[in-house]
């Protein structure tokens, strides 16, 4: 393993750098299984490789998916890697088993001298995982023929903090590194004293409104390569930023991430390349849309946008409850950026699976009003503002009940046992009003059909859906 130097006087931290290097003999994360494309087995080695890491409680098939376009558009005789991260526990979230390529100690922002940032890795997490990615690499080489040199380490997030880490104190000289909404490790910023692989290519990606990983973060890694690397590859090192992108991606970054693929992994110089076209990711493309594609399609024929109000529905000064793992799952999710899923947001109001002690949480329904976000109608929300915004959403509410001391301790059981409760108060009669409703809704249809009306009678489309769930 390589040890760094620190850099007498250099940037902020630079002393201590060297307090953690992986040391001797030090273990190797067990990855989980990687997806992968590119030439089958027996069609002659692959031209070149691609490692991607995903980000902190992330699952390597988004990236997977978002990067399929592409693959398509650049050669199919590349090896793609998508690695997985193993779950450690998380000491941000009380030991919790995430996957994660090292630990994050906080849920808060990571700033340039804050402790994540400054993480002096005494657990070997991020060692581990670093050395693990270089066992691929060699493992790529010894098994498949791919030279080092061809061999470019993508991540997000942890995972680019992981992977220029890795691109930094490989042995050999790799084809380059990209860097999305990450940071510099402690080793990291060591190793670049070392001028071990002169003019190494990097691009650095960072949104400026990124609320997990600050643009500081990425400003102070631009001056890190200025100040302590060799001259070829300071020369080398590519910093974008991205107005009002949060910690997540956009199309423009996408294509500076397929151009920069194409050009340190082609055969061909890249002064002679031409511009790569992902037909995609080009304007009026299919592959850069909102998370409202998730949903699109279904119940399209509702009227968008009409606002819905009937007794029972949730509304202003109302706390109600959610799934609290599937909201620590969700709150992951976003912390790693890509895309929320669709299913977890649904599953946040659905308890049927769910066994008795399962912890809920208090969620304020006066900031789901707020943004707009109906909590008796998940798929119209969904439509009209997408799964990140929803998901947001659900948790300013959650932490602003947590705050207020909202809603006490409730577990599933305790949830059925209120249910129980209130429906023996409501006796008959609550059997008797859906009786009279089921009976106005026939008498209202058999009228909309005898006067030609294919509308729907906005006042009973509340009940029709409260019945349904």
């Amino acid at each position: 393993p390589f040890h760094p130097r620190p850099l007498p006087g250099g940037f902020p931290g630079m002393a201590a750098a060297a307090a953690a290097p992986p040391a001797e003999g030090a273990r190797l994360a067990k990855f989980g299984t990687p997806i992968s494309f590119g030439p089958p087995a027996g069609e002659g080695p692959p031209e070149a490789a691609v490692l991607w890491l995903h980000g902190f409680g992330d699952q390597p098939e988004g990236w997977a998916q978002l990067l399929r376009p592409l693959r398509r558009a650049t050669s199919q005789r590349w090896r793609w890697l998508h690695l997985r991260a193993p779950p450690l526990p998380q000491p941000c979230y009380k030991g919790k088993p995430l996957p994660g390529w090292g630990l994050f100690h906080s849920i808060a922002c990571i700033h340039v001298g804050n402790r994540d940032y400054e993480d002096e890795d005494e657990a070997g997490c991020y060692a581990a995982s670093v050395l693990a990615v270089h066992a691929e690499i060699a493992r790529l080489e010894r098994e498949e023929g791919v030279p080092p040199a061809k061999v470019l380490v993508c991540g997000f997030s942890q995972g680019a903090a992981v992977a220029v880490e890795s691109v930094l104190t490989y042995e050999h000289k790799l084809a380059g590194c990209i860097a999305l909404s990450g940071w510099l490790t402690r080793r990291a910023r060591a190793a670049l004293t070392q001028k071990r692989h002169a003019g190494l290519p990097f691009l650095l990606c960072h949104g400026t409104r990124d609320d997990m990983v600050g643009m500081d973060c990425a400003k102070a890694a631009l001056k890190v390569f200025k100040e302590a690397a060799d001259d070829a590859t300071a020369k080398s090192v590519t910093l974008e930023l991205f107005k009002g992108m949060e910690h997540s991606s956009c199309p423009r970054e996408l294509k500076l991430v397929g151009s920069f693929v194409h050009k340190a992994l082609s055969s061909a110089g890249a002064e002679s390349l031409p511009e790569l076209k992902v037909p995609e990711w080009e304007p009026g493309g299919t592959a850069l849309g909102s998370d409202d594609e998730a949903v699109a399609g279904e119940d399209e024929d509702e009227d968008e946008g009409e606002s819905e109000s009937a007794d029972g529905d949730v509304g202003e000064g109302d706390t109600i409850f959610v799934a609290g793992r599937t909201l620590d799952a969700l709150r992951a999710q976003l912390k790693v950026g890509g895309d929320v899923e669709v299913a977890l947001i649904r599953e946040l109001l659905e308890f049927d699976g769910l066994a008795e002690g399962e912890v809920l949480a208090p969620v304020d329904c006066e900031v789901l009003v707020a943004a707009e976000v109906d909590a008796d109608d998940i798929d119209a929300s969904l439509r009209k503002h997408g799964a990140k915004v929803v998901a947001e959403a659900f948790l300013r509410a959650a932490d602003e009940a947590a705050l207020a001391g909202d809603g006490e301790d409730l577990t599933v059981g305790g949830l059925r046992d209120l249910a129980d409760g209130s429906s023996a108060d409501e006796g008959e009669l609550g059997e008797e009003e859906m009786l009279e409703e089921d009976e106005e809704e026939a008498q209202a249809q058999d009228e909309d059909e005898e006067d030609g009306d294919d509308g729907e009678d906005a006042g009973e489309r509340p009940a029709k859906r409260q019945r349904s769930e």
